[in-house]
């Protein structure tokens, strides 16, 4: 699996200002992105793509990371727990 390198660049500035929890990215303001080091337009549209994959509950698809040739078969099997949120590992 081939990772998108701009998407990881947008995680890194996300994990940087220390919003970790699906909960607290999905409810970042235009405002707050803006005050992001170093944001630029595409980074904005990629946090509101995978803002937009969090309420889906499809993080792991987010477009940024995976590319459409890449994306693996969903099974019956989904893997969805009750968990709202999770910490990235220290």
């Amino acid at each position: 699996m081939k990772l998108n390198q701009k998407a990881v660049k947008v995680l890194e500035k996300l994990l940087e200002a220390n919003y970790v929890k699906e909960r607290v990215v999905s409810s970042i303001t235009v405002d707050q992105m803006l005050a992001l080091r170093g944001v630029s337009v595409s980074d904005i549209a990629m946090i509101n793509d995978l803002q937009k994959r969090i309420k889906e509950r499809e993080v792991l698809s987010f477009d940024g990371l995976i590319s459409e040739k890449e994306t693996p078969k969903k099974s019956d099997n989904t893997g969805d727990s009750d968990e709202s949120e999770f910490d990235m590992p220290d």
